[in-house]
């Protein structure tokens, strides 16, 4: 007959249960004694000193009558208070041995091992001093990384702001005429040009087709090659546009609008490099789209701008047109100053028209010298 004070394992021994919890108490005193020795003293109080005698959580074995927990403390040693076993296979710290196995602690009181953890903490110290020994005397490299050793790590680019660089940087490449349209700009060989992965210039490449710089081509994407009918209706587009932006410029623009248009003017007409220019042409015909204070037109010229920029001709940036464009210019700017809706609107109309005609000429002589 078994005694309510003892139980018995597979091995058929019987221990008492007070004999366990004693059994316990060293075990733990002797792993924490080796991981952190200023605090094995403090686990070697008794137990019902340290508020944590398994009695005091829970119910009671069926046998007995139930206790709310908090109301009182049970004498274990009773024998109508004996310890039950605990049965628990879950695995501790990589350990495939049961939680009863690996801290030596019975309970009538606890049922489940968190909960049991929880109440006395045996385990819960032991993983967290273990872990830190563990972490001590690793090598830098495997030790877990805290949030300051994080932040002082470089941090990789992400995969938008890489797509937008390349995004840029194949944007520029084109309206500067580096890629003349037709060129294959095929995934692989820009992505190993330019040193990235191919997902950044995948995701450029498809920004560049919605932005109509490319087409895809029957070896994949491409510079796109537009027609003289093309340039013609882009033109069209970008007439009545800036025509608008130029109308509402003399409306809203303020002084600050009007010095950067001037600035701008200065800089062109004293560049002596033709090409430098033209380039700052199209930047004054930029500030002017945002004096009118409409971010649609802007967004709308900028974009037929890029369309048209592969299709500059020689003949804008020799001396009689760059000549002609200056003092167009510096009329319209005139005009804009003066709050002069209707003449602002006129003259960049005509301004506008003048250097289609130059454009739509240049490429129609180059398509009857093109070898057929």
């Amino acid at each position: 007959m078994r005694h309510p004070g003892e139980h018995r394992h597979a091995g058929g021994v019987v221990h008492s249960g007070l004999d366990e919890l004693e059994s316990c108490r060293a075990a733990e005193y002797l792993e924490l004694l080796a991981l952190h020795p200023r605090d094995a003293d403090r686990r070697r109080r008794p137990p019902r000193e340290r508020g944590d005698l398994p009695g005091e959580r829970g119910p009671l074995d069926p046998g007995g009558p139930a206790t709310e927990r908090g109301q009182g403390r049970h004498d274990h040693s009773a024998p109508e208070h004996g310890l039950r076993h605990l049965p628990s296979s879950r695995a501790v710290d990589g350990d495939s041995t049961s939680c009863v196995d690996a801290c030596r602690h019975t309970s009538t009181c606890v049922p489940s091992c968190e909960t049991h953890v929880g109440g006395c903490g045996i385990l819960r110290r032991v993983r967290r001093r273990t872990a830190a020994a563990r972490a001590q005397n690793a090598p830098e490299d495997t030790v877990p990384r805290t949030s300051a050793r994080r932040a002082a790590e470089p941090k990789a680019p992400t995969a938008s702001s890489s797509a937008q660089e390349q995004y840029v940087k194949l944007r520029e490449e084109i309206l500067t005429g580096k890629l003349t349209p037709g060129t294959p700009v095929l995934e692989t060989a820009v992505s190993a040009r330019l040193g990235v992965g191919r997902a950044p210039v995948r995701e450029a490449i498809l920004r560049l087709e919605s932005d109509g710089l490319l087409s895809r081509g029957p070896h994949g994407a491409q510079v796109r090659v537009r027609s003289t009918d093309e340039v013609f209706e882009i033109y069209q587009a970008r007439i009545a546009l800036e025509a608008e932006a130029a109308a509402s410029a003399a409306r809203h623009a303020s002084e600050l609008d009007l010095t950067r248009l001037r600035h701008v003017q200065l800089q062109a007409t004293g560049a002596a490099d033709p090409a430098q220019a033209r380039a700052l042409h199209a930047r004054w015909h930029s500030v002017l789209a945002q004096a009118g204070h409409n971010a649609t037109i802007v967004e709308l010229l900028e974009r037929l701008a890029g369309q048209l920029a592969p299709y500059e001709t020689r003949s804008l940036a020799e001396s009689p047109n760059l000549a002609t464009t200056h003092g167009e210019h510096d009329d319209i700017a005139d005009a804009i100053a003066r709050g002069d809706q209707d003449t602002a609107r006129r003259l960049i109309t005509a301004h506008l028209q003048r250097t289609r005609d130059v454009r739509v000429a240049a490429l129609v002589q180059a398509e009857t010298e093109a070898p057929r």
